[in-house]
């Protein structure tokens, strides 16, 4: 086996990935459809903390509580005014935070408008 096959195979098993980070209050969002970040609210803790900040979880996605406006929306030629459906995709199953999974920097969340929500930075243990 040469060395490019080697350094490829562990490429493509995703051994030089970035590992997912979980994501606290505080967190940058962008919506594809916005023309401004936004960041992610927990006015109440769920009681888990990572350096003093609380973890989200998958439910943490309501809009004007959790998730803050993201300037114009480009679908509607107006200021934003999420509609989101359903709750963050992708959370940690197997660590819940009052009860639902843990929210990882991986996830998004659609808005009804036609706006995908990602993470742009978790919210401080970069």
């Amino acid at each position: 086996m040469s060395l490019m096959s080697f350094v490829s195979g562990l490429i493509a098993a995703g051994a030089f990935a970035q590992a997912d980070t979980y994501v606290v209050r505080g967190a940058e969002l962008t919506c594809s459809e916005g023309t401004l970040p936004s960041s992610l609210n927990l006015p109440q803790s769920h009681g888990v903390y990572i350096k003093d900040k609380p973890v989200m979880n998958v439910t943490d996605c309501v809009a004007e509580k959790n998730i803050g406006l993201f300037g114009f929306c480009k679908k509607t030629d107006d200021v934003c005014q999420p509609e989101l459906c359903g709750i963050w995709s992708d959370g940690k199953e197997d660590l819940l935070i009052d009860e639902q999974p843990a929210l990882l920097d991986r996830a998004t969340l659609i808005c009804s408008l036609g706006g995908i929500i990602s993470i742009a930075k978790n919210g401080g243990q970069e």
